[in-house]
């Protein structure tokens, strides 16, 4: 995603703790992207089993969107920002967010052997698709079944979907 006016600042922060930010992409004049997350821990109980209490609300505040075209970019006139990411990648995880732009990278990720870990909380535009990329899926307990109301995770996807064989759900109860 890229970084809005704030680039500066985030960049220094992140390389401070050892990050690469050579692929970082910046949107000119647009607002750097943020998610408040809000956890009440003794709100009503949310989770199938009534002893499980608390709620989460996550207030997420876009940036520009990125346009997978951007990750085709050359870095100095060596290789695409894509394949510069994927180069010492030992995994790439997605969250089902700006799917158009995980799509490119996760079938780049497979062409070279980098496993795709996809994390499903509700459906998104392209996120059957993007799960069909994926080595490994997590999910909340209340997906698929509450966002596709369907019994179990066998049944819930539409006949047309299918998950590659090595696929690992990893659901929590």
């Amino acid at each position: 995603m890229p970084i809005g006016t704030r680039l500066p600042c985030h960049r220094r922060e992140l390389e401070s703790d050892g990050i690469d930010t050579s692929c970082v992409l910046r949107a000119e004049g647009s607002p750097s992207p943020f998610t408040y997350i809000i956890v009440d821990r003794d709100g009503e109980a949310t989770m199938p089993v009534a002893s499980e209490r608390g709620t989460r609300t996550c207030i997420h505040t876009p940036g520009a969107p990125l346009d997978p075209e951007e990750m085709r970019q050359s870095l100095a006139g060596g290789p695409s920002i894509l394949d510069s990411v994927l180069a010492d990648a030992a995994l790439v995880y997605f969250d089902g967010r700006l799917t158009e732009a995980a799509l490119l990278l996760a079938r780049r990720a497979r062409q070279v052997g980098v496993p795709v870990l996809v994390e499903a909380e509700r459906l998104r535009p392209n996120l059957e698709e993007l799960l069909t990329l994926a080595d490994y899926v997590v999910t909340s307990a209340h997906f698929p079944q509450g966002s596709i109301a369907a019994a179990d995770v066998v049944t819930v996807f539409p006949p047309a979907f299918c998950l590659p064989p090595l696929a690992v759900f990893i659901v929590p109860l």
